[in-house]
């Protein structure tokens, strides 16, 4: 098998495993759903604010998501490189419409499963804010590929946990989430794979003969 180039990383493509394991999440939120008698579908149904809510809530995501990829902070620089791994390790090699396939997957299940069904059985238990956070915080643990990672999602899962709560309309949650997803996955694609930063060095370096 042969070597990828200096610079270059080897990529694969499992979005049709991304995409029934994302859609198998939504199945799950929408057994809770029915077994707790919540009508998951009034949700998921559009009205006319529902773009400008998308609109709206995407725009600062997306913000942060371009400040993101240009700061040197090495928490930062690390978890570009660990994402990009893992996405060119994934993804690399699919079609533009897998990624979207992937990307609406992931709000489709994820948000019926924590925003639909887990959240609301958390504020029934614990009240409006400590149950967004709860949900939150389990949204960022299974996100969490290194710390910086850990309370970012924590944070988008909070944002999205709130817009799901203050509107009544999860299908607003789905949609920007699959957009993020969507732009992410296509930035993190296009952008040159980053070399390791001075603290990855430097094991490698100690290693090297005198």
């Amino acid at each position: 098998m042969s070597q990828p180039a200096p610079g270059q990383q080897e990529s694969g493509n499992l979005a049709p495993v991304m995409v029934f394991a994302e859609l198998v999440l939504g199945l799950a939120g929408a057994i809770i759903a029915w077994a707790r008698d919540w009508p998951l579908g009034e949700a998921l149904r559009p009205d006319a604010s529902t773009p400008l809510w998308v609109a709206a809530g995407l725009a600062p995501l997306i913000g942060l998501l371009q400040a993101s990829m240009r700061l040197h902070w090495p928490p930062l620089v690390r978890l570009r490189q660990i994402v990009g791994q893992l996405v060119r390790a994934t993804l690399g090699q699919a079609a533009p419409w897998e990624l979207a396939l992937v990307a609406g997957a992931a709000g489709l299940g994820e948000e019926i499963l924590f925003r639909g069904a887990l959240q609301p059985i958390a504020i029934a238990w614990w009240g409006v804010p400590a149950g967004i956070a709860v949900v939150s915080v389990v949204f960022g643990a299974l996100h969490a590929a290194t710390k910086t990672y850990f309370f970012v999602a924590t944070a988008v899962g909070g944002y999205l946990g709130w817009l799901a709560w203050q509107t009544g309309n999860l299908l607003i949650a789905v949609l920007i989430h699959a957009l993020y997803d969507w732009i992410a996955l296509r930035m993190i694609l296009a952008w040159p794979v980053e070399p390791p930063t001075e603290d990855d060095a430097a094991p490698e370096q100690s290693r090297q003969p005198e």
